[in-house]
């Protein structure tokens, strides 16, 4: 029983990857009557309708279903990526199954981690393998494709088909379409964040500057006990920047910790959006603050070195 099992399982998966693809006609005979049979799920990351990935594996499994006899559930656990994981551990978990089917390269963590603790249950996933350094998952079928193989085949019998003067297509990587992506938006979306960047980051340096200024004014009168106890102009300067130089490097790090977690929940939440930092642009903006941050407290360190302690008092 258990040979037959692993048998059918692997026709299966054949037939519901490379039949749907290929669309070929198949003569497999189902089941012999009286034998159990074979029950699995299709867990889609998705929603059926996409006219593309999901409904293939759909169509696979459906003409799996007419000609091996199989037992079939198709579970939609929509386009929301925090809802998959629920999903797949609810399916593991409740449904009825021999064999559980999910796809894509973002469910492999998913099941890396949900597989093992059903042993004895079968799963397969296709299109990207799971770790199998990373987990105790002998109970999990790995599919992956050759796309590349069959793109060029693709080509080779478009080729041989076509009766023009054609010379056929330019092909491009996927790291050419990227650039040439991020062409098209530097061109039209450049500009205009540019000029809001621009005015945040004088907005922020001004706040920084008039923060650290009057930090250092409303202390000169402590300043002015150091020069009334001997200390010289030199030393001054050396207090008041190193104290500037500490205030701003931890901002500096808070500001820098906050905006990558921020980002990272902002993708987590909305992954259409991509956040990327350029470190040079990071570090421009570090150091021009810094430069502003020095500059705020050296201005009024520089009138209170020149200033006699009892002119400071005084005031």
């Amino acid at each position: 029983m258990k040979t037959r099992l692993f048998t059918l399982m692997g026709l299966v998966v054949v037939a519901s990857m490379l039949i749907a693809a290929c669309g070929g006609a198949a003569t497999t005979a189902a089941p012999p009557a009286g034998e159990a049979k074979l029950k699995v799920v299709l867990l889609l990351n998705g929603v059926q309708g996409d006219k593309s990935f999901f409904d293939s594996a759909v169509r696979g499994v459906k003409q799996a279903e007419q000609e091996f006899g199989i037992q079939l559930k198709i579970i939609e656990a929509g386009i929301d990526p925090a809802k998959w994981q629920p999903a797949l551990e609810d399916a593991a978990a409740n449904e009825d199954y021999d064999m559980l089917i999910v796809g894509t390269f973002q469910m492999t963590e998913y099941l890396q981690t949900t597989a093992p603790k059903y042993p004895d249950k079968k799963f397969v996933i296709f299109d990207a393998p799971v770790d199998y350094t990373l987990c105790e998952c002998k109970n999990v079928y790995s599919v992956s494709y050759k796309q590349n193989e069959g793109s060029y085949l693709a080509g080779l019998y478009a080729g041989l088909m076509t009766q023009s003067s054609l010379e056929g297509m330019n092909a491009e990587l996927k790291s050419t379409m990227v650039e040439n992506d991020q062409r098209y938006f530097t061109r039209f979306f450049t500009p205009p964040i540019r000029l809001m960047a621009a005015i945040a980051f004088l907005v922020g340096a001004l706040v920084v500057g008039i923060v650290l200024y009057s930090a250092t004014v409303e202390r000169q009168r402590e300043y002015g006990v150091l020069k009334a106890i001997g200390a010289r102009g030199a030393m001054l300067y050396r207090v008041t920047l190193a104290q500037a130089f500490l205030v701003t490097v931890a901002g500096s790090l808070i500001g820098v910790a906050v905006a990558l977690g921020s980002s990272e929940l902002i993708m987590e939440a909305r992954p259409q959006f991509l956040i990327a930092y350029a470190p040079e642009t990071v570090a421009a903006a570090l150091a021009a603050g810094g430069v502003m941050a020095l500059l705020a407290t050296f201005l009024p360190a520089r009138v209170i070195a020149a200033t006699a302690p009892a002119e400071v008092f005084r005031r």
